[in-house]
């Protein structure tokens, strides 16, 4: 005889393991603003999730595309101060002369050189970073490789993403320097989203996938313009976690002596569609003398945010020199390291949602935490970030590149 009672206690233990199963999947690939953030293999006792701005615009002769981009000046900036040449080879140690202060360990590459991009993934995760943040162009940028970052984007970091276990999103700078309408760059971003947003190793918060906007200080968008933005984009794929800089300061001089006020404008903090608000960079605007004073000019941030319910990323730097690209040259010191710990301090007393490191491999700003050949010890400042976040940093060998140099002896 058929026990429906029986059958109906199947069905609930059935329906009861897939809903468990799907809860699984979740929140194995979403970061949740109120959770701490962990590696799949990295165990680290900060709570405060942590993305790395990644930059994948560039290009070698000896790479597929057979040219220099960015090693050889700076897009947008005009001839760099007494012209570089990376085709010259100098010194004794066999060095090219790129568009950086500093040297990458692994020396000049491709960013289509999976190999490369699977060894800064390997130790990003082993410093306890949970994510890149992968900057993204229009189709036209750069202009000697037009669609170089969206290539890498659909063919190296989210294969390379997916093997490792390290997380990505897309860092959209299109919508502040594109000459084309709000519409045109939002079905663009919509377009390369539906390309990856699918990936497990994609970053989902709260469920959503994540897109950080960029915009310069005095900022592009007009709030109208963002509504329509994300509005077209959320048409094509669904509801994203729109992550937007626009922090701002407010220099002063009291008794002589330069001051500031880091602040969130109020038409940006009342926006409805912006989940997270924050910063890529304090060096373009707020140049304070001691990076000490971060401990004050962070908290007040995160405190107007959560009036309005939004979380908050903050940025935090290892140093910064632009002397091989500007004719107006500045310099943030790195102060052997002292530097990227007062702003890792800073974010940590502000209580900050996410801390943003600008960046991975900024070369032409020189503001890279990749391993360099310029420092006594390469993994100097992935040791810091290891340390905050708890972890006994473990470097690992050099990559058997894809596209070697063939002209230097490795």
């Amino acid at each position: 005889m058929f026990d429906v009672f029986r059958y109906l206690a199947c069905v609930i233990f059935l329906a009861s393991m897939i809903f468990f199963l799907l809860v699984q999947f979740i929140c194995d690939n979403s970061l949740y603003a109120s959770d701490s953030s962990q590696s799949e293999s990295i165990e680290k006792d900060s709570e405060i999730p942590m993305f790395a701005c990644y930059y994948t615009w560039y290009e070698t002769p000896y790479g597929p595309e057979k040219t220099w981009t960015q090693w050889k000046n700076y897009i947008g900036h005009g001839d760099p101060p007494g012209g570089l040449n990376p085709d010259a080879i100098l010194h004794k140690e066999k060095l090219r002369d790129i568009s950086s202060e500093f040297y990458p360990y692994v020396g000049v590459y491709s960013s289509l050189d999976r190999a490369v991009t699977r060894w800064h993934m390997q130790l990003a995760k082993n410093a306890g970073i949970d994510a890149f943040v992968i900057d993204t162009w229009g189709p036209g940028y750069p202009g000697e490789v037009p669609g170089l970052t969206h290539q890498v984007l659909f063919d190296v970091i989210r294969p390379e993403a997916e093997a490792t276990g390290l997380k990505f999103f897309v860092f959209d700078e299109t919508s502040e320097y594109s000459p084309h309408s709000v519409e045109t760059t939002a079905k663009r971003m919509a377009e390369i989203l539906k390309k990856v947003i699918d990936s497990p190793a994609y970053l989902k918060i709260d469920g959503k996938p994540a897109l950080m906007i960029y915009q310069l200080w005095e900022g592009h968008l007009k709030p109208a313009e963002l509504t329509q933005y994300i509005e077209i984009i959320e048409s094509e794929i669904g509801p994203i976690y729109a992550m937007v800089t626009k922090l701002r300061d407010q220099p002063s001089v009291k008794n002589g002596i330069k001051q500031h006020r880091l602040y969130f404008p109020d038409h940006w903090l009342e926006h409805p569609d912006i989940d997270s608000i924050g910063g890529y960079a304090t060096f373009c605007h707020a140049r304070v003398e001691d990076t000490k004073d971060y401990n004050k000019l962070y908290p007040p941030l995160v405190e107007s945010a959560k009036k309005h319910n939004k979380t908050t990323f903050l940025p935090v730097h290892p140093g910064f020199s632009n002397k091989k690209i500007s004719n107006e040259p500045w310099e943030m010191s790195r102060d052997n390291g002292r530097t990227l710990k007062d702003y890792l301090q800073a974010a940590k007393i502000a209580e900050t949602s996410f801390i943003l490191l600008t960046s991975w491999n900024e070369w032409p700003e020189s503001t890279v935490i990749e391993p360099s050949q310029s420092w006594d010890d390469p993994y100097q400042y992935l040791r810091i970030i290891a340390e905050f976040n708890g972890i006994d940093f473990q470097p690992i060998p050099l990559p058997k590149m894809q596209y070697p140099d063939s002209q230097l002896i490795n």
